[in-house]
């Protein structure tokens, strides 16, 4: 492809190169804190995980949690990797999971993960 501009021969000596490149969703979340199945958690315990994004873009997060499986969506938006879900009540087991968003609105949903409070 050849670029015009207005000296003598119309021409740009340089050559133009465009690239195009196709949205991919996110990655899996992974690597839950708590663990899935882990018993004996804090009931302060803030919820971790790990997610990225294969086109380098920021992530937003969606996060269910609850005592119901499948658990409720309880936020929207988060920009972290962590949740504080508040103080959790002793002998229940909780359940969550995160759905990872890239700009483009492209998702991927992660598994869903339990663990029991002490």
């Amino acid at each position: 492809m050849g670029v015009f501009n207005n000296n003598q021969d119309g021409f740009v000596d340089e050559t133009v190169c465009s690239f195009v490149t196709e949205n991919v969703p996110p990655n899996e979340p992974i690597n839950p804190d708590p663990s899935n199945g882990e018993t004996n958690v804090d009931k302060n315990h803030d919820l971790t995980w790990d997610c990225s994004d294969p086109n380098g873009g920021l992530i937003k997060y969606d996060i269910y949690f609850g005592t119901e499986n499948p658990p409720p969506k309880l936020a929207s938006n988060i920009t972290g990797k962590s949740y504080n879900p508040g103080e959790m009540v002793y002998k229940t087991i909780y359940y969550w999971k995160v759905v990872a968003w890239d700009n483009f609105g492209a998702y991927t949903s992660g598994p869903i993960w339990s663990f029991l409070i002490k």
